[in-house]
């Protein structure tokens, strides 16, 4: 019968195998012949296969080096690819090339897989690479008993370059407020509003005012009431902003450009017109004069005169231009007419003649002699100046290119083709005064400004490349310079406090730039269009109170067109994993 052990028995088993183990160990160590050999027969295992790891790990790592090279390089260029501009799969054709350009050494890997990726929140605005290559390595495959697989990938984002154009630009780089829409002002802009400040205040609106301008680009922020959908209170019409916030790259499309100049000194005047008015008395006399004879052929004798009537008359003489009347050219000479009568004739007394005495006495009566009378009528008129009053009009000025130290509107006003120089004070046109010019440029400098009241009428248009040529700029200045209608010198203090101001009406056309970069500028009123965009460029703008502009540009423009380039963020690729 076998001998039964019990639990106890059982461990001192164990415990006898480990001292028979430890007490060969402790000999072994004792013994120092053949030593060397035991160890190393007894690592050689381990030995050889670290070494052989180790070979097939810098391979691995050669591999993955090269293989991520190449999917870094490939996601670039398909990335640049969509960039560029191409459609469809031509980024993935891009891509494979260069992914096939960059692999050397790694030549058994899979298929890529190039596909657009979502990134930050927006949608397939990256390319993302990944590449499997698999391949047997003589240690690793002892261990494994298979080939090893290296995956590697990688993603780069892409932007596409955001160019902006707009017609209402703000180039203060920094101010709050650089645009303000205020009040109950309305306006349609669809060729863009933008403003170069940084400010997080940079467009701010107030009031209730309707705002049509397509889009909004600001280097800043813009204010939430101004981006969204709204309708048009004057054609019942949605329309809708779009904001484009913290937008880098914007330029002043004006910042380097000079103004050119014309030295010839002008002064404004107006041409004027003299008109006289007399003060005049006119008398009128009527009388009978009588003449008699006593021989029907006369001699007549007399006249006797009887005043039938005499009337007079005051007033003004209607105005005249012609040379001047006074009292020393008086036409005092009377004006007599005579209206003859006919001959009457008056039969004489009977005349009695007697003969003889007494009884004898004879007596005849004969008619005595006639006598002879006339009646002529004869009017007698007398004008006579009392009084002489002049008064003096304006009539239109013509002014000509050059240098004035002012320009103040006072009548009508027309401008020949040419540059004017307000040389520090105002170009002003007040309240119905009319103001055309074909082919001006208004230059201001040394702190001269603009005020422009409603009422007025107004027309004016830029100068034409030739019209620019002909006035002496060169050929180059004038290609930059087209279009630019009223241009503050760069080196002007500006209009100051009270600012620059464009009141217009419905009568007034400007056709052109105006470039105020050292002033702010109020905008209010409206002004039509014709040929072209109306562009305003300044230090700041106010748009309020009566501002109610249909249209920065003629019927048919298309959304977003017309107005000027003012930069915008340049394309990127990064890789981002």
């Amino acid at each position: 019968m076998p001998k039964k052990f019990g639990r106890s028995g059982i461990q001192r088993g164990k415990l006898d195998m480990l001292d028979k183990v430890k007490r060969l160990m402790t000999s072994l160590r004792r013994n120092i012949s053949g030593n060397v050999l035991i160890l190393f027969a007894a690592g050689a295992p381990v030995f050889i296969g670290g070494a052989g790891l180790a070979v097939d790990t810098a391979q691995w790592y050669m591999w993955k080096r090269e293989m991520q090279y190449a999917v870094d390089q490939a996601a670039m260029a398909g990335a640049w690819s969509r960039v560029g501009g191409t459609t469809g799969n031509e980024y993935k054709t891009r891509a494979q090339q260069e992914l096939t350009a960059n692999l050397q050494v790694v030549d058994f890997q899979g298929t890529p897989s190039i596909t657009l990726a979502n990134y930050a929140g927006q949608t397939n605005n990256s390319v993302l690479v990944t590449l499997s290559a698999t391949r047997e390595l003589p240690f690793s495959k002892l261990l494994t008993g298979s080939g090893t697989t290296i995956s590697v990938s990688a993603q780069a984002a892409f932007e596409k370059s955001q160019a902006f154009t707009a017609c209402l630009i703000a180039v203060d780089p920094s101010t709050s407020g650089a645009i303000r829409f205020r009040g109950n002002a309305y306006l349609v802009a669809r060729c863009g509003v933008a403003a170069l400040s940084n400010s997080d205040t940079a467009i701010i609106k107030s009031g209730n005012g309707a705002f049509n301008v397509g889009y909004l680009v600001a280097a800043g922020q813009i204010d939430d009431a101004l981006a969204g959908t709204f309708t048009d209170p004057h054609t019942g019409l949605p329309y809708t902003n779009v904001a484009f916030e913290g937008q880098t790259g914007l330029v002043d499309p004006f910042g380097e450009l000079s103004p050119p100049n014309n030295p010839t000194p002008r002064t404004y005047a107006c041409g004027s017109t003299t008109s006289y008015t007399a003060g005049y008395t006119n008398t009128t006399l009527i009388e009978d004069w009588t003449y008699t004879a006593t021989g029907a052929n006369g001699p007549w004798a007399g006249p006797s005169k009887a005043q039938v009537s005499s009337a007079t008359q005051t007033g003004t003489e209607p105005a005249t231009a012609s040379t001047q009347v006074n009292k020393n050219n008086n036409p005092a000479t009377p004006q007599v007419t005579t209206v003859p009568g006919s001959v009457q004739t008056v039969p004489g007394a009977p005349v009695q003649t007697c003969t003889g005495n007494g009884k004898n006495k004879v007596c005849t009566t004969a008619p005595g002699p006639s006598t002879y009378k006339r009646i002529d009528r004869v009017t007698t008129f007398t004008h006579k100046i009392d009084s002489v009053s002049s008064t003096t009009s304006p009539t239109v000025a013509a002014m000509q290119p050059g240098t004035y130290s002012s320009f103040t509107v006072s009548c009508n006003t027309t401008m020949a083709s040419g540059v004017y120089v307000i040389n520090g004070g105002q170009f002003k046109v007040n309240a119905q005064d009319t103001v055309t010019g074909a082919g001006v440029m208004i230059v201001l400098k040394n702190g001269a400004s603009i005020d422009i009241n409603g009422g007025s009428t107004l027309n004016l248009r830029a100068m034409s490349t030739t019209e620019m040529i002909a006035a002496g700029i060169s050929e180059a200045e004038a290609l930059k310079l087209k279009d630019m209608l009223i241009f503050e010198d760069r080196n002007s203090s500006g209009a100051g406090s009270s600012g620059d101001k464009l009141n217009g009406n419905a009568g007034a056309v400007l056709e052109g730039t105006v470039y105020l970069p050292k002033s702010d500028i109020s905008f209010n009123g409206t002004f039509g269009v014709v040929s072209r965009c109306l562009v305003i460029a300044a230090k700041t703008i106010d748009i309020g109170g009566t501002a109610d502009m249909a249209s920065f540009c003629p019927a048919g423009t298309a959304d977003h067109t017309g107005g000027v380039s003012i930069g915008g963020g340049a394309a990127s690729v990064r890789l981002v994993a």
